[in-house]
């Protein structure tokens, strides 16, 4: 098994654990739940000290950086959509990594 770690702020000043929670966890389900050719899996955490996500994507094959890089996109784009995130979008944005 292959994990990549990371983090990824808000570009909007917004943060709420309240919203972001239970927003993270659907989001974790659905990305989860997708069927995938290789194994892909997400875990993402509220960091309140840092005000970000820390995140870990698992995967049974070594990914290029550029592809879990898009599995990140991917997983911000259906966060985007939960109740509360819509506020949080900043220039067409949710999420950086750093």
């Amino acid at each position: 098994m292959f994990y990549y770690k990371f983090k990824a702020y808000f570009l909007s000043n917004l943060f709420n654990p309240a919203i972001l929670i239970p927003a993270i966890n659907n989001t974790e389900i659905s990305f989860n739940r997708l069927h995938r050719k290789n194994f892909k899996h997400i875990s993402a955490t509220v960091d309140n000290v840092n005000k970000c996500l820390d995140v870990t994507l698992y995967s049974t094959i070594d990914i290029d950086r550029v592809n879990w890089l898009r599995a990140a996109q991917y997983f911000s784009k259906e966060l985007s959509k939960e109740p509360g995130l819509n506020s949080y979008i900043y220039k067409r944005r949710l999420l950086e990594r750093l």
